[in-house]
């Protein structure tokens, strides 16, 4: 999952020149196998709604749903 969350945020238009831009996601799957975003922590505006953007229903390829479940993966954008 991790692994294709990744490939999603990869092609990115940021441009960092001082420091990785980071940020905490939190989401759950729906019936769909779909990812919803619940909350991106992140200081940068841009970031949040970039990273909302690509992921939230987004479908993903997962063996076993967890309908429900809270997942939390750290994200980092660097030069």
């Amino acid at each position: 999952l991790s692994k294709q969350i990744s490939k999603m945020l990869s092609d990115n238009y940021f441009s960092v020149e001082q420091d990785d831009l980071t940020a905490q996601v939190r989401f759950t799957l729906n019936s769909d196998g779909e990812i919803v975003v619940l909350s991106v922590d992140t200081e940068n505006s841009k970031l949040e709604g970039f990273v909302k953007s690509r992921l939230n229903y987004k479908k993903v390829d997962v063996t076993t749903i967890e309908e429900g479940k809270l997942y939390t993966v750290p994200v980092r954008i660097s030069a």
